[in-house]
């Protein structure tokens, strides 16, 4: 699972992430396979949507990703991460990424817009012209397995 968590969080900093439903064929990911798409997102911009499964379900990876100060357990190119605020809704961190090259810095308001399922995020501030994408995280026709869709 951080593997793959990790592929499709690098993928963020290079090209922004799809819209948050995407059709996934699970024919496609129950292998252990990350089916990779190019998308135009709705504003016209050229985007990029992953979806994977992992063993787990939808609450332990939805927690897994709530949980700032385990994300290099899973993010292992973030070396940091700082809360900024935490609302009901949605939180504000900043987040340090050793990207190979340099280190990259940037602040994300996360909103998360349904409870389990999906989280958002857009840039507020750093090295990053422009950042947003999400987490659609699904249950999988297996029990034991949940589709996360990036």
């Amino acid at each position: 699972m951080m593997n793959r968590l990790f592929v499709c969080f690098v993928s963020l900093i290079v090209i922004l992430a799809a819209p948050a439903r995407a059709e996934v064929s699970w024919f496609k990911i129950s292998d252990g396979s990350v089916d990779i798409a190019f998308v135009e997102r709705s504003d016209g911009l050229p985007g990029v949507r992953a979806a994977f499964a992992v063993t787990g379900s939808r609450q332990k990876v939805w927690d897994a990703l709530q949980d700032f100060s385990r994300f290099s357990e899973f993010f292992p190119r973030v070396t940091r991460v700082k809360v900024h605020e935490e609302r009901d809704d949605g939180d504000v961190i900043e987040l340090w990424i050793d990207a190979f090259i340099t280190e990259i810095n940037y602040v994300q308001d996360r909103r998360n817009e349904v409870v389990g399922e999906r989280i958002t995020w857009t840039r507020v501030s750093g090295d990053l012209e422009r950042v947003e994408g999400g987490w659609t995280i699904l249950n999988a026709p297996v029990n034991g397995k949940a589709i996360v869709i990036y």
